[in-house]
């Protein structure tokens, strides 16, 4: 539900139409030459002849799409109980794809024989592939294509899978509802491969499935990633698939599967946002991530950069390294910065006769490089290997600035007998050594845990499971949070072997403040010469205090600020101000005037529209969780109150189309309806009308646009229940506040 446009965007919105409506007037199956060396793209038969036009020209051209595009009236649907994907024509479900096995059949339930199930429309040939001349570019415009079928069972050379092929930039195209498959594929992609730069690219209901073996498969919205990327945001499900009894079982490390790209080189990616899902249903693959599968760069400098990404995405199967945000890490010289995970990893149990594994909710298995300003949010669990919030395996390098805030851990449980130091689970890193002694070893700088931390056959520490190597340091690090084991555990390392530590502080029996205070203490204090690893690395952070809650300190300095745009959209906040005081707002006077830049959008069901990512703009980790508070005394003197305040978390998210919101989750809470205040910065807290405010149908969730960046939005609220006409209310909680980006 949204509110009324101001007139100003009903104007721009006529125009838009009239323009749209006058580029429809290209004829179907032809290329329309605009400009000197562009073209128009209008039509499916278009993107064909733009293939041909590629065969017979060797100069460079950019082909312009002037509307959306329809391919074929094909959706897909996957449906995760069941592990197939409903497949429909003109919304009439034909067969359902089993990602398990590779087959198809006629029911979610049926078993037995597969059926042969016919495609209506032939495999998409990517634009650029088959021996054409002519190189190109292409501008969506912010344009979809929609309804793509594709099956590629080509081995060795041929790697054109996805639309796109040996391309310079893709910019502004959104990809929906497309199907691929792939067998003996070493890159199976969907925007396509070879592409130089993209830019403003999303995927919607993305369904990807690989077979075969062999190969280093890489898999993704992008197979292999090179070059630039940036504002980009995929929501997609990747499926390996193995096929028992046949002679392509999947086999252990030849799969890299990631939500934007299974596989990175020298690459910058900035303000890229994953959700969806990818399983693996067979035995152990080589690398799963949220963004990147494998990372394998060169060693000298940062060749390639993560910063200000996010990634919603649930791992779940076999995998060697699985992180929320990378997989493996292979390499020196790669900077992950202001990143953020809020999914879920799970590691399976088949475990026997193969080496450790590792999962990270920002990286599963990290070589070498730097970690810096980044937050965990994602649960991550496992039974065998090394589970830590930030790095479940950390070779060498530097992980610095950053918390973890959810449980950490697994193992086995005792009665099945195993031998114990079967897992390591740490606040920060499961394990933490000595990768080939490379430079001064592995830093932990300036960190913090939050989460629980469990490991039920293996040592467990609120930064590390296990220190292991004489150059390895922890330094400036606390931790908050129990830890369960039944073997070694300890605040900080679980099992210390060698390596240094300085500084590092049991939260659970210092205040905030005083943990505040101290922190930086030592950062004023310290040598940092003496302490970072990786040249060129940045300063440490502070620390503060908001809403009783420890924090990295989000600097507003606009020197500091991300050159990363973000999108906004302009509407104007509601009148009304807050009670101090007293339950009921009617009786208050409204302001003079409205504040502009704040509107409310409520859904019941977040299913359908699926935003997930947050907006990328100068990230700090720690900064958008908040305590549980209680509510106003002078509420409750008021009236006899007998409910608590109600519980609630504050979350920066972007939709499909690039609009940034808050995202306000209740949480603990009494009663069936719920009343929002808001305000800007310091101005007067506005009471938000809400066209729908009882909660089990918003599935307690509340979402607040905004069209302003760097400025910090606070929300109180309550909860009331309606009895035989009269209102119960809670106590009014208090303020949390979030900075937008």
């Amino acid at each position: 539900m949204h509110y009324k446009i101001p007139g100003k965007f009903l104007i721009i919105g006529s125009v838009i139409l009239i323009f749209s409506l006058l580029t429809q007037l290209v004829p179907a199956g032809m290329c329309i030459v605009a400009a000197s060396n562009v073209i128009n793209i209008s039509s499916a038969e278009d993107l064909l002849a733009a293939q041909d036009y590629l065969k017979e020209h060797s100069e460079w051209v950019t082909f312009n799409q002037t509307c959306d595009i329809k391919v074929s009236p094909y959706t897909y649907d996957y449906k995760q109980d069941a592990h197939r994907i409903e497949i429909a024509w003109q919304g009439d479900v034909e067969a359902y794809y089993d990602v398990d096995d590779g087959q198809y059949y006629s029911s979610l339930t049926a078993t037995g024989p597969a059926m042969d199930y016919q495609w209506r429309v032939a495999s998409w040939t990517p634009l650029g592939s088959g021996g054409v001349m002519g190189s190109y570019d292409y501008q969506g415009n912010g344009h979809t294509i929609e309804g793509i079928y594709q099956k590629k069972t080509s081995v060795g050379n041929d790697v054109a899978s996805g639309i796109f092929y040996q391309s310079g930039s893709i910019k502004n195209v959104t990809v929906k509802n497309y199907f691929g498959i792939g067998k003996n594929m070493e890159k199976l992609s969907v925007l396509g491969n070879e592409i130089t730069g993209m830019y403003g690219c999303k995927a919607e209901n993305v369904q990807l499935a690989a077979m075969g073996s062999g190969y280093n498969t890489c898999m993704g919205f992008v197979g292999e990633l090179g070059g630039t990327v940036k504002d980009t945001t995929v929501n997609a499900n990747l499926f390996a698939t193995a096929r028992n009894g046949d002679r392509d079982i999947l086999q252990p490390g030849w799969y890299r599967m990631g939500i934007l790209g299974g596989q990175c080189g020298s690459v910058t990616i900035e303000n890229c946002h994953t959700s969806g899902l990818i399983r693996n249903a067979g035995r152990e693959m080589y690398a799963a991530g949220g963004i990147v599968g494998y990372g394998a760069t060169g060693y000298t400098g940062y060749n390639t950069v993560l910063r200000y990404c996010d990634s919603d995405v649930t791992i779940d199967g076999d995998f060697e390294g699985a992180g929320g945000i990378m997989g493996i890490q292979d390499e020196a010289g790669m900077l992950v910065e202001h990143c953020r995970f809020d999914g879920k990893i799970r590691i399976a149990d088949h475990w026997q006769d193969r080496y450790f594994n590792g999962a990270g909710g920002i990286c599963g298995k990290f070589t070498c490089g730097v970690i810096n300003a980044c937050v965990n949010y994602g649960t991550v669990r496992g039974s065998y290997g090394y589970y830590g919030g930030i790095a479940g395996f950390a070779g060498s390098g530097e992980i610095s600035n950053c918390i973890n805030e959810v449980e950490i851990g697994g193992g086995f449980a005792d009665e099945q007998g195993y031998e114990s130091g079967d897992l390591f689970a740490g606040g920060i890193a499961g394990y933490m050594g000595n990768k080939d002694a490379w430079k001064k070893g592995l830093s932990v700088l300036n960190c913090g845990n939050r989460g629980t931390i469990i490991s039920r056959s293996g040592s467990a520490g609120g930064v590390t499971g296990c220190q292991n190597g004489e150059l390895s340091e922890i330094a400036n690090v606390w931790n908050d949070a129990e830890i369960t084991t039944k073997s070694e555990a300890d605040s900080v390392t679980g099992t210390w072997i060698s390596g240094s530590r300085e500084h590092c502080i049991d939260g659970t029996q210092s205040t905030p403040e005083e943990l505040c205070k101290s922190l930086n203490q030592w950062i004023a204090s310290a040598d940092m010469e003496e302490h970072f690893t990786m040249e060129g690395s940045d300063p440490l952070s502070a620390w503060e205090v908001v809403d009783d809650r420890l924090q990295i300190k989000v600097s507003q300095s606009p020197s500091e600020q991300t050159s990363v745009p973000v999108q906004t959209l302009t509407a104007t906040i509601l009148p009304g101000i807050l009670p101090s005081d007293t339950p009921d707002a009617s009786t208050q006077p409204q302001p003079e005037s409205p504040q502009p830049g704040l509107s409310v959008t409520e859904q019941s069901n977040t299913s359908q529209e699926t935003p997930k990512g947050t907006p990328g703009a100068d990230r700090k980790p720690g900064t958008t969780k908040s305590k549980e508070t209680t509510g106003s005394k002078g509420a409750a003197a008021s009236q006899k109150v007998k409910w608590k305040a109600p519980v609630f978390s504050l979350h920066r998210k972007k939709s499909v189309d690039g609009q940034s919101y808050i995202l306000l989750k209740v949480g603990k809470h009494q009663g069936d309806y719920v009343e929002v205040w808001a305000r800007i910065g310091k101005r007067r807290y506005t009471k938000l009308k809400l066209s729908q405010n009882r909660l089990s149908i918003l599935n307690n969730k509340l979402k607040f646009r905004y069209s302003f960046s760097g400025k910090k939005l606070y929300f109180k609220l309550r909860t009331y229940q309606i009895k035989k006409g009269k209102k119960k209310y809670s106590i009014i909680s208090k303020a949390k506040g979030i900075v937008t980006r």
